[in-house]
């Protein structure tokens, strides 16, 4: 259904997570302005975009592993 073709090399695949991050962050962002909820600090905005960039290159490490054997 869909190519490995963004896995096929790290700087794709940094690109790729950059993205994500950049995307959970103002997803985070949004949604504490919709809520009238302070985000405490930028930190925690940080934090979780780092979660998801670390998370999209441990999958992307999983897939290329996969693709590999």
């Amino acid at each position: 259904m869909f190519g490995n073709r963004a896995f096929d090399s790290w700087p794709l695949v940094l690109a790729g997570a950059s993205l994500f991050a950049s995307l959970f962050m103002v997803l985070l962002l949004m949604t504490d302005a919709v809520l009238d909820e302070p985000v405490g600090s930028i930190m925690n905005v940080l934090s979780f975009g780092a979660v998801a960039f670390i998370g999209y290159v441990g999958v992307a490490y999983i897939l290329r592993q996969d693709m590999s054997g």
